[in-house]
């Protein structure tokens, strides 16, 4: 949508008209979709409508864009929404971007910890109780209350693996894919 409205507001200004400039960003559309759209809107905009009613019938695009090309035609200032538009769209990727990496950065921190203390506690803790019990001693105190929990975690590591495994997709998901991205953030 920032590249759309940033390109459309450049060919504005050069004067080229709103059809032309639809067509030569047909031409340059890499996605199919993209292009079958821009077609569309050229062909209406060679009609005679405005930028608005080029974009509302198209549906291609927010409901917002349409709006504020809408002002911006009213008030005679359509280059200036659209440089305003690119610039909203922009910082907007730009805020997704951070938040991605705000929040996939300490949750990968997380899960290795938690990862580390499960070794420790189902692996490394049982040894020592070995080694003590081989010496005539046992694990009394804290080390006692973790090895217990140790044992307790070993006995319920698959669930474990398989929640693990859930947030591990999960994370990857919410970093990747876009739709589960909006909805993970609209339900939270």
């Amino acid at each position: 949508i920032a590249s759309f409205c940033e390109e459309l507001a450049w060919l504005m200004h050069s004067g080229v008209n709103m059809g032309d400039g639809l067509r030569l960003m047909a031409e340059e559309a890499s996605e199919e979709a993209m292009k079958a759209c821009l077609v569309q809107m050229a062909g209406n905009a060679e009609t005679g409508k405005t930028m608005a009613e080029v974009i509302e019938e198209a549906a291609c695009f927010p409901v917002y864009v349409q709006g504020s090309i809408e002002v911006g035609e009213k008030t005679g200032r359509t280059e200036e929404a659209l440089k305003a538009l690119a610039f909203y769209y922009e910082e907007r990727e730009r805020m997704n971007r951070r938040l991605r990496s705000a929040l996939l950065y300490p949750s990968f921190l997380v899960l290795l910890l938690l990862l580390v203390l499960g070794v420790l506690l189902t692996q490394v803790l049982p040894t020592f109780q070995m080694v003590y019990e081989s010496l005539g001693g046992k694990m009394t105190g804290a080390a006692g209350v973790l090895l217990e929990f140790g044992m307790a975690l070993k006995a319920v590591l698959p669930v474990i693996y398989v929640l693990f495994g859930i947030a591990v997709t999960a994370v990857f998901l919410f970093s990747v894919c876009e739709p589960f991205r909006e909805r993970a953030i609209s339900v939270w």
